[in-house]
């Protein structure tokens, strides 16, 4: 039964994204058949209204099938994006992302996204840095678990190792937290944002 929901539910965002494409599309089909009569008057023919109309049902298809995709299995720049805003550090230049996870945010918006990415000793020891001058930041007691969009993934990953966590609440009701972690030996970083 679950499966069904969740088919039904990427049919019904696949079709919300689809409509939306062919709502902004119908303006430029309009505004190339009046470039393409304004300028071609001599009618060659090449780009018939039936060829224009396919090439717009492809980007809409192509556009709504990439939409669809990223909302579920979003692309490395949600993850730089996720940790800037969370810890008002620029994400490193320099940094590559090992592993990433994110789930689908439900009807309230609420979601979470983990990712640990690989640094040089000397950038891990500027973002320690810089977190612990953010006064949001407390140095958490307890050892540090990979959230749950990535635990699958982080098997070869030796959580002891990092040895320095950091947790910020969000909230005062404690329902959006951000977690830090640090494995300067192996100069991992690993962050875990969760909503509910």
């Amino acid at each position: 039964m679950n499966y069904i929901i969740w088919i039904l539910y990427v049919v019904f965002l696949f079709a919300i994204i689809a409509a939306v494409t062919f709502l902004v599309t119908i303006p430029i089909f309009y505004f190339i058949r009046y470039l393409r009569k304004k300028i071609n008057k001599s009618d060659n023919g090449w780009l018939t209204d039936k060829k224009l109309k396919y090439i717009l049902a492809s980007m809409i298809i192509l556009f709504s099938a990439y939409s669809t995709y990223i909302a579920f299995y979003p692309n490395d720049s949600f993850y730089k994006n996720e940790f800037t805003d969370n810890t008002d550090i620029k994400f490193p230049k320099n940094a590559k992302i090992i592993v990433k996870g994110a789930s689908y945010p439900d009807i309230h918006g609420d979601y979470s996204s983990s990712a640990v990415f690989k640094v040089d000793k000397v950038t891990i020891e500027k973002l320690i840095i810089g977190i612990n001058a953010n006064d949001n930041f407390k140095r958490d007691t307890i050892s540090f678990n990979f959230g749950s969009e990535i635990r699958d993934q982080t098997i070869d990953f030796n959580p002891n190792k990092f040895n320095m966590n950091y947790y910020w609440n969000l909230t005062e009701s404690y329902t959006y937290y951000f977690n830090v972690a640090f494995d300067t030996i192996n100069n991992l970083v690993a962050f875990d944002r969760v909503s509910w």
